[in-house]
């Protein structure tokens, strides 16, 4: 019980610092929190800190809010999956076999937003 409550909450930290990354229209720190994320998949077992998870990764990949002017030349942290050193379209297909439903959904919605090279096999 003590483990799962710690994962959820390391996994709540975490999807917290991406959406206040990304509000901020911080991409350094959107990507810190995709690695974080990518990297706690390994290790997390609770479906809700699965789940938690996801979303920093969904919210950390999604682009920013357009510019003022228009231009926004923030990738959402997509090209940089290809470089990360787990196997994140594993967890991916996990969690959507695997999941419950909501953890389901998100992970697929999560390979929607993969470039091609690194959700090829989802």
């Amino acid at each position: 019980m003590v483990a799962c409550v710690r994962q959820v909450t390391v996994s709540t930290l975490v999807l917290n610092l991406s959406v206040a990354g990304r509000r901020s229209g911080d991409s350094a720190a959107a990507q810190r929190c995709l690695h974080a994320a990518a990297q706690l998949t390994q290790t997390q077992t609770d479906g809700e800190a699965h789940f938690r998870l996801l979303v920093a990764i969904g919210t950390a990949l999604s682009p920013p809010a357009a510019a003022a002017d228009g231009h926004d030349d923030d990738d959402g942290g997509r090209e940089s999956v290809v470089d990360l050193d787990v196997d994140l379209e594993n967890f991916l297909r996990w969690c959507g076999a695997d999941g419950a439903d909501k953890t389901r959904k998100c992970s697929q919605l999560i390979a929607q937003l993969l470039p091609a090279a690194a959700a090829a096999d989802l």
